[in-house]
Order: structure tokens, then C-alpha cells, then sequence
């Protein structure tokens, strides 16, 4: 993301070569897959959370399960957990309550209604790592196709990837990675292919080589899957069936701006519940990047997504979560120690 440099401090603590290190250490096969992502042997994250469970226990940590943390107060150098039926008091007090997605699993959004009662600043929480619905758009008739290497451009950013069309709209790696971008409601323009610049050309040098075949078929030979050149014709009211040396330079103009400059309206209204990330969160001004302790209250720290932090998919955010974690820690031992 845009403040991956506040990370710097924190992945230098923690590298993945490191985090991997301690995860062997502690019993934990991992295994490398495509692309240099790392999983459990097992492929079982259950088996992460057990192996941190248990490290925990050997450490003494105290774990209050089904305790719902009303609200934070700070007087007198003195933090006040306010819950239900009872009040408790820390020295210190870490926010890694993570972000507002699926909020089923405990994740609503407190640790940023906590860090600002606390009187630090909230950067307007959105949908990061999210899919999108198309709004009336054929494409979702197409539900299931991947483009393998896709171009998106919108407000002056442009980014390249592979690209799902779902029954709904647009995911995969192209889309995940550049939500965090988008408005509720953006336009943006589609290429379903790569080097857009070159299309005309290689459209019209295959008619006419190819001039008896169907216009469809020579544009499934560019690289867009059958299904999904039927679809884009169909939008621009272009029969596919003609044969191409029948096709004129202004309906070849046509096909080739929608290839390559497809017009579409993509929402992510709701999506905040499904996104894998949330965006946003505690301003990062206010926190030192070498032990994320807040700059305006002594003895409150913070890690993970809580922060005004979110990296593409991959691993990164999960990374981002254990080195932060990490500095933290050590940041809170320095000041006691």
C-alpha cells in the first residue's frame, strides 16, 4: 500500500526469513509454494493458531475469553478496561484488535473506537482486498472466466494482473490489489488484454490472413477466452459470426476500444464484511514506526491492522501482522526495562 514505508523499522526486526525460522523452531513444518509463498506443511492455518495457543500458555499469558471490553480510559498514567460487570487496570495497553471484516469472528472495528477515545486521529476505514459488483454489466454471464493478464485504469492509476469474473462481478489478484483505491462507486476502464497498444494491429493483420473466419474466432485467438469474446460483442451489438474480411475499419475500431477500453461501473457497496483487509485506521503520524508506542499517550501501543496499513494479497498483510507484533513487544520491553 501507499504506507508500506512505515513497515521498514518493523520487517527489518522481523524479516520473513526470520518469522520462518521461528516457526520451525517451534515445530512447525513450513513449506514454500508458487510464487514464494509460505504455508504450513499441512496446509492447516488451524495448526498455526494451536502452535501460538501453546506458545502463549508457556509464557503465562492469561487469556479472558467471551469479555467484552466496553470502553478504554486513561488517567494518571493508568489504562481502565470498562467491561460488563467489572473494570481492570494496565500500565500499558496494546490495540491488535485488527480491522472490521468478517465481523463474525470478533473483528468489529473497537480497537479504532478505543484508540480514539484515546485521542488519536482515525483515517477513514474502507474495503481493501475486496472483490467488486458490476452494475448492469453481461459480464457476469461469463462467471468463472479468468483473463490472465488484465488492465485496469481509473482517476490516473492503472494496474495489471489476472482477473475472475464472478457471478456477481470482478476478483482475483488485479482487483483485490487495487480496491483499496476505489470509491463505493467507481467507473473504471478494462483492457482483457496485455500491450492494449498493439490490438488494432494484430486484429487487422490476422483478418487479413484470416479473412473466411469468424470475427469471434480471431478474437479468441488474440487470448480472450470464447465465452467472454461472445459477451463483449454482445455489448457492442456486433455480430461475431461474420466473416472477418466482411468487417469494416470503424466496427474493427469498435471491437478493439471494447478490448481494451471497456467502460465499467463497479461497486463495493457491503463489501467491508467480505473484504480480506480493511484500509484505514489509526493514523500512522501518531506512532513511532520503530516501536509503534503511541506519540500521545505513554504506555499505548499498537500492531496489525488496527493501523493505517494494508498490503496487497499474498501474505504481506499477514506478515505486516507478525512484524508489528513483534516490535511492539520489543518496544514495550524497552520501556519498562
Amino acid at each position: 500500500g501507499d504506507n508500506g514505508s512505515f513497515l521498514r523499522d518493523s520487517l527489518t526486526l522481523l524479516p520473513p526469513n526470520k518469522l520462518m525460522v521461528l516457526f520451525t523452531s517451534m515445530g512447525l513444518p513450513l513449506v514454500v509454494k508458487e510464487e514464494g509463498r509460505i504455508f504450513p506443511a499441512s496446509h492447516k492455518a488451524s495448526d498455526v493458531v494451536d502452535l501460538l495457543y501453546q506458545e502463549c500458555l508457556k509464557a503465562r499469558v492469561t487469556f479472558k475469553l467471551n469479555t467484552k471490553i466496553e470502553s478504554v480510559e486513561h488517567n494518571n498514567a493508568t489504562f481502565t478496561l470498562k467491561m460488563e460487570t467489572k473494570e481492570e487496570h494496565y500500565k500499558t495497553l496494546l490495540i491488535a484488535t485488527g480491522g472490521a471484516t468478517f465481523p463474525h469472528t470478533g473483528s468489529q472495528g473497537d480497537g479504532w473506537r478505543f484508540a480514539k477515545a484515546l485521542g488519536h486521529k482515525i483515517v477513514p476505514v474502507h474495503p481493501a482486498l475486496s472483490g467488486v459488483r458490476l452494475i448492469n454489466s453481461p459480464l457476469t454471464s461469463c462467471s468463472g472466466i479468468t483473463v490472465e493478464e488484465a488492465t485496469i485504469s481509473f482517476n490516473k492509476r492503472q494496474f495489471s494482473g489476472p482477473l475472475l469474473i464472478t457471478h456477481r462481478g470482478l476478483s482475483g489478484p488485479l482487483i483485490l490489489n487495487s480496491s483499496r483505491y476505489f470509491s463505493r462507486e467507481q467507473s473504471i476502464k478494462i483492457s482483457f488484454l496485455p500491450n492494449p497498444d498493439g490490438v488494432e494491429d494484430r486484429l487487422k493483420k490476422l483478418s487479413a490472413q484470416k479473412g473466411a473466419a469468424q470475427l469471434a474466432t480471431l478474437i479468441h485467438q488474440l487470448g480472450v477466452p470464447t465465452k467472454l469474446v461472445n459477451s463483449i460483442l454482445e455489448e457492442g451489438k456486433i455480430d461475431g459470426r461474420r466473416k472477418a474480411a466482411e468487417v469494416g475499419k470503424k466496427e474493427i475500431k469498435k471491437v478493439v476500444s471494447l478490448l481494451t477500453q471497456m467502460e465499467l461501473t463497479v461497486s463495493l457497496k457491503g463489501a467491508l464484511k467480505g473484504a480480506m483487509v480493511s484500509g484505514g485506521g489509526v493514523a500512522l503520524e501518531e506512532v513511532d514506526p520503530t516501536t509503534l508506542h503511541s506519540k500521545l499517550v505513554k504506555g499505548l501501543f499498537f500492531a496489525g491492522e488496527v493501523l493505517d496499513i494494508d498490503g496487497d494479497s499474498g501474505g504481506y498483510n499477514l506478515q505486516a501482522a507478525f512484524s508489528t507484533g513483534y516490535t511492539a513487544a520489543k518496544g514495550i520491553a524497552r520501556l519498562y526495562h
